[in-house]
């Protein structure tokens, strides 16, 4: 089945304001995760909310950070992402990292505390990989979602108590 990208962005912006994410760092999440989906990158996408939900149901994941800088330099800095999602403090660290480079012309910068990701061995995208092929036919066309997923975010919304909004 192949659901439209606002349904999924819609599901999983409930599910993480559910838990107590802020709207921006829920904004942020749900819109990175949607954007790996729409790459092909399915692993690392709608796919990761259901480990997710484990994570937070058992107290291993912070939905309300603090991200801290725990050391800095003109070009560097390290960031404690207070048991967090990735997403917002990858954010937050690229911004910082982009200020640095403004400041500086070079930057590094790095964090530490975040979720496991769920397959570290995974490519990191950039913008212009062959991925945005994929990402057109997905936006006209709907994300893939297999049946045994959909009963699983069916579960975590139910769990989280927002309505399903992946349509059949």
């Amino acid at each position: 089945m192949r659901v439209l990208p606002r349904q999924i962005r819609r599901q999983l912006g409930s599910v993480l304001r559910a838990w107590g994410m802020s709207d921006a760092h829920a904004d942020t999440t749900a819109e990175m995760m949607l954007e790996t989906n729409l790459r092909g990158v399915d692993s690392h996408g709608i796919s990761m909310l259901p480990t997710y939900d484990r994570e937070f149901r058992s107290g291993r994941l912070n939905m309300r950070p603090v991200f801290k800088t725990v050391r800095e330099g003109p070009a560097v800095a390290l960031i404690d992402a207070d048991a967090s999602l990735g997403h917002p403090v990858s954010v937050h660290a690229m911004n910082l990292a982009v200020d640095k480079c403004r400041e500086t012309g070079v930057q590094v910068i790095d964090v530490l505390h975040n979720a496991k990701p769920a397959d570290p061995a995974q490519p990191v995208l950039g913008a212009g990989d062959s991925e945005m092929a994929t990402r057109s036919e997905r936006l006209q066309h709907g994300v893939p979602v297999p049946d045994d997923l959909m009963d699983q975010l069916r579960a975590v919304a139910k769990s989280a108590g927002v309505p399903f909004v992946l349509a059949r």
